[in-house]
């Protein structure tokens, strides 16, 4: 029956072999993304007017030049369970251009990269429909803010894999998807920003990566051209004895950032950077309390591909 369900359920698998090939489906048992305020696009078309001139006004038809589809959301920044296992947003950020390092026993970290981007394929399940999202690549935020739950946002974009009818997809598991802890005193210990240790109501990070779609004789992907990663952090003024922010930004001071979320072996995530540039000083008002809200740019260096890194330990 048309507009019989709202069900949704989200697959996503790293892809092999040739890019965006649909050879090899997301496996329900393995795929399935624990996701929250998603968004679909169930087809972004380019399309082309002729502007041709004739004996009458009005319009002709346009002509179809290319066509994408776009799914965003938000999925819970949690550990995996257990210390050096893979956590479950993995694969959402190794298709946003994040390469994934498992040191057994230890941790998992995410680091950006700039070549060799993997990509994946999504399978989205909506409204009796399976909507195909080939060669998906894209970008995600992260946000960390005081007395709710930490998520990352991400989108991706992918070529056009058509739209089918079809049930939900059998057998999905979200076991892998662990309950997150609330950001607050009893979960998240103090942070470290500019070699001082520093509470904070509210963290945000945008890897800020360019993707777009390249569709010309010969060759058809989603590709990556750069990224701009930023962020914002606020934090209990301090005495400027102890850390004289402002002077920071005149001198462009680059200093560390390194935030742990969970106490426990297999519960904790975190997120650092030893090359952090604060590009803008403001006072808030929380509470009637005053902060200092602190714009931030992820550098690298020389070495590259260490602008901002995200941890399950």
């Amino acid at each position: 029956m048309p507009g019989s369900t709202r069900l949704k359920t989200f697959l996503l698998a790293i892809g092999t072999g040739a890019y965006a090939n649909d050879t090899t489906p997301p496996a329900p048992a393995t795929a399935a993304v624990l996701c929250r305020n998603v968004k679909l696009t169930p087809i972004d078309a380019k399309m082309v007017s002729r502007d041709i001139d004739t004996g009458a006004m009005g319009h002709l038809e346009d002509i179809l030049v290319g066509a994408t589809m776009a799914v965003e959301g938000e999925v819970e920044f949690a550990g995996s369970g257990t210390a050096g296992s893979v956590p479950a947003w993995g694969t959402l950020l190794r298709t946003c251009h994040m390469a994934q390092v498992v040191t057994a026993g230890a941790d998992v970290t995410y680091n950006p990269i700039s070549d060799d981007f993997e990509w994946a394929n999504g399978y989205y399940y909506y409204a009796g429909k399976l909507h195909k999202l080939l060669g998906c690549r894209g970008t995600w935020s992260l946000d960390m803010n005081a007395e709710a739950l930490p998520v990352i946002k991400y989108k991706l974009m992918g070529l056009y894999g058509g739209v089918t009818d079809a049930p939900q997809p059998a057998g999905a598991s979200l076991n892998p998807w662990k309950k997150p802890l609330a950001v607050n005193a009893a979960n998240t210990p103090i942070g470290r920003l500019f070699g001082q240790d520093f509470g904070f109501a509210e963290f945000s990070a945008d890897m800020a990566v360019n993707s777009y779609h390249k569709n010309v004789p010969g060759e058809e992907e989603i590709r990556i051209t750069d990224r701009a990663p930023v962020g914002s952090i606020t934090i209990p003024d301090p005495d400027l004895a102890t850390k004289n922010f402002f002077e920071s930004l005149r001198t462009t001071e680059v200093g560390d950032l390194v935030l742990t979320h969970g106490r426990t072996a297999g519960a904790r995530v975190g997120v650092s950077s030893d090359h952090v540039q604060v590009t803008k000083v403001d006072y808030v008002e929380r509470e009637k309390e005053v902060w200092l809200k602190l714009d931030l740019k992820f550098t690298h260096s020389a070495a590259g591909n260490d602008d901002l890194l995200l941890k399950s330990f």
